[in-house]
Formats: structure tokens, C-alpha cells, sequence
């Protein structure tokens, strides 16, 4: 859980230099894998961070957000783990 969490870390401390960059050249002048990297840490925010409390994912067993955010870390390399 330590290294997915240092990755989550990492790929949104990237999303947010690379949204600088995006205010200067607009989001069409990047790069297809940093638009990746934006929508995946904006999928980490909306829904591993921002988990409701009253959600089903909130009384599910505790490996099933984490295999949540593990699949969407996965998906800037293109791989799935489940």
C-alpha cells in the first residue's frame, strides 16, 4: 500500500506542474500522455479522494478502494491488475 500511495502522491504532484503548463499553452498543446496523466489524477481526486462516506465503498473490505486506485495508476501504463 506504500508504493501505491507514493505513486498516487507522484502522479499528482506531475498533474499539477502539468496543469501549469496547460494555462500557457492550453490543454490541446500537450502531449497525449500528459493529458493521460491530468484525467488519471483527476480520476484519483473524484473517486478515490473524494469518496462519500455514505457510499457502498465506504463499509466494502479495505482492498477494494485500494484495488480501485491501483487500476487507475494502471491505466497511464495500459496494464490492469485486479
Amino acid at each position: 500500500m506504500e508504493e501505491l500511495r507514493n505513486r498516487c502522491n507522484h502522479l499528482l504532484q506531475r498533474e499539477e506542474s502539468i496543469r501549469e503548463v496547460a494555462e500557457i499553452v492550453g490543454i490541446e498543446g500537450l502531449q497525449d500522455a500528459d493529458r493521460l496523466i491530468m484525467r488519471v489524477a483527476e480520476r484519483i481526486r473524484n473517486e478515490f479522494l473524494g469518496q462519500n462516506a455514505y457510499s457502498d465503498d465506504a463499509f466494502s473490505r479495505r482492498s477494494r478502494p485500494w484495488r480501485s486506485s491501483r487500476n487507475l495508476l494502471a491505466s497511464t501504463t495500459g496494464r490492469r491488475k485486479d
